[in-house]
């Protein structure tokens, strides 16, 4: 059996981008894999376009819980294998804390697989996901956990794997998406650019009409297989990351690898 865990910033992150692969892997190859997912927020602050502060905080959370848990049934995942981390939305930090938390949890759980938002090849570059992303690249790459699995990146704009699908897939992505009753006007405004850009990631095959792409992320004596971006994947991605509208923070910590190392022995 194949462990593999889907890292995501936000409850409804995965609906969006990994679902026709989640679906494949939790029910059609059901009996070849053990999936977890790993929520690092609740969500707790996505609203958007609307002023319901009223809502925001941890109410919000709970409802956006309880869609997560209710889109999850749809690949036939229980509640018993969706993590929380219950960092408040908009404060996923490149921390010590943070880190040591999910080295703790790779620990518990010793994951085969990992799938987990891009980090420096994107379109989106909200802070939660693109540190959610640095913090698992960094952990594998210091070699800070017992046992280092393969890592995935989906909203990649710079792909060397892909998931197609047809036109039936499309409409289960759009199931999944509406449980997440919260997120409709985020839904409503991106159905159509996220429809094109499946489109668009599967125009290389004949056969099928969308494609989720992913990056894997090699390392070490490996390192050598990871595609070089071109010019204009460069140029989107650091466009993006200088949009006012995101807060994608790229700084850096200095991190002492031997000192996170005896934090988690001491636990």
């Amino acid at each position: 059996m194949v462990k593999i865990i889907f890292f995501q910033a936000h409850p409804d992150d995965l609906e969006a981008y990994c679902s026709q692969l989640l679906h494949h892997l939790s029910i059609e190859n059901k009996d070849k894999h053990i999936i977890r997912i790993a929520s690092m927020t609740r969500g707790e602050f996505g609203l958007f376009r609307y002023k319901a502060e009223a809502f925001k905080g941890e109410r919000l959370g709970r409802i956006r819980t309880h869609e997560l848990f209710r889109a999850q049934k749809h690949y036939g995942i229980q509640r018993n294998q969706i993590d929380f981390f219950n960092i408040w939305d908009g404060s996923v930090k490149f921390s010590r804390s943070i880190i040591t938390r999910v080295i703790d949890y790779l620990n518990k759980h010793k994951p085969d697989v990992i799938f987990a938002p891009e980090a420096i090849w994107t379109f989106y570059t909200h802070q939660d996901h693109v540190n959610t992303g640095r913090i698992l690249y960094y952990i594998i790459d210091k070699n800070l956990i017992e046992k280092i699995p393969k890592l995935f990146y989906y909203t990649a704009i710079l792909p060397n794997f892909k998931f197609p699908f047809n036109e039936q897939g499309i409409k289960f992505k759009e199931k999944v998406i509406a449980c997440h009753v919260s997120q409709k006007a985020l839904v409503d405004s991106l159905r159509v650019p996220m429809k094109l850009w499946f489109r668009v990631s599967a125009r290389k095959y004949k056969k099928w009409e969308y494609a989720e792409p992913y990056r894997r992320v090699y390392f070490g004596k490996d390192s050598h297989l990871n595609t070089k971006p071109s010019l204009f994947v460069k140029f989107v991605s650091r466009m993006m990351f200088c949009m006012p509208l995101f807060e994608g923070n790229l700084k850096l910590y200095t991190i002492d690898e031997e000192k996170i190392r005896k934090q988690s022995a001491k636990k």
